[in-house]
């Protein structure tokens, strides 16, 4: 009775996705982009549509995304993209590129502090758009991420590029992070596996910043430089992560994994990404993994 209530609710999932892939190509095809509706189920994805602008962009990107390799299995039930919207690997490139700019070359409109926070959001968001298994998706993944960390560590001041404004040089947060995504890729594993790192993190800093500045005797820290409210944040966001993008879980399975998320990321350092990336990721395919078997 469960097995079937549990098929059930993956059902009316994968019809929900499917109606927002086809609404979000059907804009894509509005606006002069050329969409591409592609069913590409898989034991670990579900369907999805892609949205393609640029069909030459992504060929040229399908050269470098070529190898790939094999870690693990995925456990069933991760979707290709965002709620059925999947973004080609040329696509992605171009919106990436778009963000970056704005954010290095407009720094009257955020803060360094803002603009981090931003790019790591925003760019996990548009990750998550990608499959990992196209050629094109990992080129642009690659690109982008190769050229951030030379960026990074100050390896392109030779040809006039220097380091990001919001970063600092040879930075270990931005380094690991687009590390584990390059990786992630690589080996053809779902990106939206990778949700809490790219939100979690984030929300936890700005909701700890923002109560110590308007609450300081309540928003104490409790681990180093963490604070109770920004860890709460950090819990509360991995539980919105895991329930909105990750397969059905149980509540108890659910609370466990948002703990270990909090306290990797209170205890991780400069590798925060990393702590709190394996602590969720890791436990769910191994409690995955027990219970397929």
């Amino acid at each position: 009775m469960v097995l079937s209530s549990l098929q059930g609710s993956s059902i009316r999932q994968w019809q929900r996705r499917s109606t927002l892939g086809v609404f979000f190509a059907v804009v894509a095809t509005t606006f002069g982009g050329t969409a591409m509706v592609n069913a590409m189920p898989s034991l670990a994805f579900a369907s999805s549509a892609e949205i393609q602008v640029l069909p030459f962009l992504d060929k040229m990107l399908s050269y470098v995304g070529r190898p790939h390799g094999y870690l693990l299995s995925s456990p069933a039930g991760f979707e290709i993209g965002l709620f059925g919207l999947v973004l080609s690997g040329g696509t992605l490139a171009i919106v990436e590129t778009g963000l970056l700019l704005i954010l290095e070359l407009f720094p009257k409109l955020t803060s360094q502090f803002a603009a981090r926070k931003i790019c790591h959001a925003c760019s996990g968001l548009l990750f998550m758009t990608l499959d990992s298994r196209q050629e094109a998706a990992r080129g642009a993944i690659w690109l982008i991420a190769m050229g951030s960390i030379l960026m990074t560590w100050n390896l392109t001041d030779i040809i006039g590029i220097k380091p990001f404004r919001f970063g600092a040089i040879k930075d270990i947060g931005i380094t690991v992070y687009l590390i584990i995504v390059m990786l992630w890729f690589y080996w053809e594993l779902p990106p939206t596996a990778l949700s809490p790192m790219f939100f979690a993190d984030p929300a936890g800093a700005v909701v700890g910043k923002w109560l110590s500045r308007k609450f300081p005797q309540k928003n104490s820290a409790w681990c180093g430089k963490k604070t109770v409210g920004g860890s709460a944040a950090v819990f509360f966001v991995s539980a919105g992560t895991l329930l909105a993008l990750y397969p059905p879980m149980s509540l108890a399975f659910l609370v466990a994994l948002s703990a270990a998320a909090t306290l990797a990321e209170a205890i991780g350092g400069s590798y925060d990404n990393l702590c709190l990336a394996a602590a969720v990721i890791g436990g769910y395919w191994v409690c995955a993994g027990f219970t397929s078997e």
